[in-house]
């Protein structure tokens, strides 16, 4: 059933976001006069097909890792005198670009629609809940230690922590060093000993015990749609910075190449969030979709980044680049992206057996 669920949802989250992106590109090409020959959902065999009244080709395919908006084209394909104004390698450089940059600013506007909706509905606010545990994991630090659900820890070293936060930044703090836990219990106050484990990220060691808070600590905080629709502009615009800041750090290597996840990473994320409630899959298609958006603003050929390179360089210039570089910087396109889905490949594959 689990696993029924997971590739459901996978197909889910990729439709949504497939359709958005390449809607964007959809849209503004007909608001600006470029005939659309086909709006696809995914590659390969054609599994379902419609046409509208103008002629555009809607049809959904097997493979359903991406999709394409094709649209009239004298360089794939010959064009009769009578629709040259309607092809798109006749339109100004300008409509070009913004017919190019639709699909990213479809992805960041579907972002703050959907964190938008998560303010509205309600999230679950944890900021100022007891350190009530609600479980422990089987052999952690926390079990080794004889933690216990419903157990209240209310000072670690003798320090008094009012909140969950504060206890998970006191063990963070103190990866592998002893503790002193006070934890009330049954009216009863009991000193225990623990020894957080370690866990590595960024290349810095953080403290962890094996342990979930008490979901009835968390109190549920709605907004009113304007401040929803705030914060939801206001997550997307720090999460897009945050995106780009991870890559660039990729770059010069201060951020590991593992942290490139692929699709089985979506699967089972888009899976477990949908189990858990419409809030936490509804976060998770914005930070994916901001994600689609940044990934495709990147100037790599095939991507919509590249075409936009293309198109500022010609503005420019005054005229586009020869076809031999376009047809060059398509071929390290290809191989950049497929060195990508490799790695991509190859990691979630690596997570996936250290689950």
């Amino acid at each position: 059933m689990n696993t029924l669920i997971t590739i459901s949802a996978f197909i889910l989250t990729l439709g949504i976001l497939i359709t958005v992106h390449e809607w964007g590109h959809f849209i503004v090409a007909r608001k600006l006069g470029v005939k659309v020959l086909r709006f696809s959902l995914g590659f390969g065999k054609q599994i379902w097909r419609y046409y509208d009244k103008k002629g555009t080709e809607y049809c959904v395919s097997m493979i359903p890792l991406g999709g394409y908006v094709k649209m009239l084209d004298e360089r794939e394909g010959e064009v009769l005198p009578e629709e040259l104004a309607y092809a798109f390698n006749r339109k100004s450089v300008w409509t070009r670009i913004a017919v190019v940059l639709a699909g990213p600013v479809a992805n960041f506007l579907f972002a703050i629609i959907a964190f938008t909706l998560v303010y509205s509905i309600g999230i679950r606010d944890f900021t100022h809940a007891n350190a009530i545990i609600g479980s422990v994991e089987a052999n952690s630090p926390a079990a080794i230690a004889g933690l216990q659900s419903a157990d209240h820890i209310t000072a670690v070293d003798n320090e008094p922590i009012k909140t969950w936060p504060e206890l998970v930044k006191k063990v963070s703090a103190h990866p592998a060093e002893k503790l002193q836990l006070a934890v009330k219990r049954n009216d009863h106050t009991l000193q225990i000993a623990i020894t957080p484990g370690t866990k590595m990220h960024e290349g810095k060691a953080f403290g962890f015990i094996g342990v979930t808070m008490d979901q009835q600590q968390l109190t549920l905080i709605r907004e009113p749609l304007h401040t929803a629709l705030l914060h939801g502009i206001h997550d997307t615009w720090f999460y897009s910075l945050l995106t780009f800041d991870a890559i660039f750090k990729m770059l010069v290597g201060q951020l590991g190449l593992e942290n490139i996840s692929g699709p089985i990473t979506i699967a089972v994320y888009a899976g477990s969030t949908v189990q858990i409630g419409i809030v936490y899959f509804l976060q998770f298609l914005a930070f994916l979709s901001i994600s689609l958006g940044v990934i495709n603003l990147l100037p790599i050929p095939m991507l919509d980044g590249g075409h936009l390179l293309y198109y500022v360089i010609e503005a420019i210039r005054r005229k586009p680049l020869s076809r031999k570089i376009q047809e060059m910087g398509l071929s390290i396109g290809i191989v950049i992206l497929f060195s990508l889905m490799v790695l991509a490949f190859y990691n979630d594959v690596i997570q996936l057996g250290s689950r």
